[in-house]
């Protein structure tokens, strides 16, 4: 029998959400045909959740466009990453306005074999960001139509994802 991590119905909904966003990545422009086989390899690693993968490390981030709001500016990243057999979900971004400059993380989600997910929403206390939302409706609102958002791949498996710098400068 092959492990598999401890999951219950947020988690089978945060994967689902991951999901959408690796389908919506690779529909998009700014994706180079290098790049999708790293799309690919985790879309097939989180069609087999629960059961958990035997893999290097696989990371992609699909950072977005800043927004502004007065004088706060926000941009927010989503993250699809898997290191050896550690699966992580994240979200997060930038808030600055005059004086004022940090990151933030908005929620985690770290599943390991044989163990409850790790769970935390931060969204809370982050009232100062006004445009924070959860990781599946962070996903959704993705429009790579919009322009402005970009890339970052890491794949110890495709030495092709390093070739490409993935921002829509060419749309």
């Amino acid at each position: 029998m092959s492990e598999t991590y401890k999951h219950n119905t947020r988690d089978q909904a945060l994967v689902a959400s991951a999901l959408k966003l690796l389908r919506k990545v690779a529909l998009a422009k700014i994706t180079k045909p290098g790049q999708l086989k790293t799309v690919a390899s985790l879309a097939h690693i989180l069609t087999k959740f629960p059961e958990v993968p035997d893999c290097g490390f696989i990371s992609l981030m699909v950072n977005s466009p800043s927004h502004k709001f007065g004088e706060i500016s926000t941009f927010h990243y989503w993250e699809v990453k898997v290191d050896g057999k550690t699966l992580t979900l994240s979200s997060g971004g930038n808030f600055s306005r005059p004086g004022i400059a940090d990151s933030f993380t908005s929620m985690t989600w770290d599943a390991s074999p044989n163990a409850s997910p790790d769970f935390y929403d931060y969204r809370e206390s982050l009232r100062m960001v006004p445009d924070v939302k959860s990781f599946p409706e962070g996903i959704e609102g993705i429009s790579f139509s919009e322009g402005g958002y970009s890339l970052e791949m890491y794949d110890d498996e495709n030495p092709d994802v390093e070739e490409y710098s993935s921002d829509d400068d060419d749309q």
